[in-house]
């Protein structure tokens, strides 16, 4: 979109409940990050600045939403033999198996397609306008996500 003397304009939303579902996105890898303390078996996984200081060595694995490895970093000075690889390997692909299912469900959940329960969402209702008129569509209810005004409603009945 071009504004006044055809420079670019860019309009931004600044509803932070707003979104744009980015395509293909619940098929991008995670990171799983691990990091070597103390003796050979001793990992902890995403490790604080302080924790990170004590290893000896970090691993960094990216993972597909399967649980394929599709990136692997390694850092530090320390190492690990193949059969210590293997076993951690396996617990990351683990870890970020349920990392993304975790992950897939809040942005289903942001999206009004989960309930708090993590069920699927059968009928959201949306909003009656002022004077008691139904929602845009006129319909009153649909598949649509009224988020916003519940983590509004939400949060003005804790304040």
């Amino acid at each position: 979109m071009t504004g006044d003397g055809g420079a670019a304009e860019i309009i931004v939303n600044d509803d932070p409940f707003s979104n744009i579902p980015l395509p293909g996105a619940s098929r991008l890898p995670l990171t799983v990050t691990l990091c070597k303390i103390g003796g050979a078996n001793e990992w902890i996984i995403d490790a604080t600045a302080d924790e990170e200081q004590c290893s000896t060595m970090r691993l960094t694995l990216s993972l597909s939403p399967s649980g394929r490895m599709c990136g692997l970093s390694k850092g530090g000075v320390g190492t690990i033999n193949l059969q210590a690889l293997d076993a951690i390997m396996a617990h990351a692909a683990a870890l970020g198996v349920q990392l993304n299912k975790l992950l897939t469900n809040e942005v289903k959940r942001g999206r009004g397609e989960l309930d708090e329960d993590g069920e699927a969402a059968t009928e959201v209702k949306r909003p009656v306008a002022a004077g008691g008129a139904a929602a845009a569509d006129g319909k009153g209810k649909g598949k649509g996500s009224n988020t916003a005004s519940k983590k509004k409603n939400k949060q003005a009945m804790t304040d």
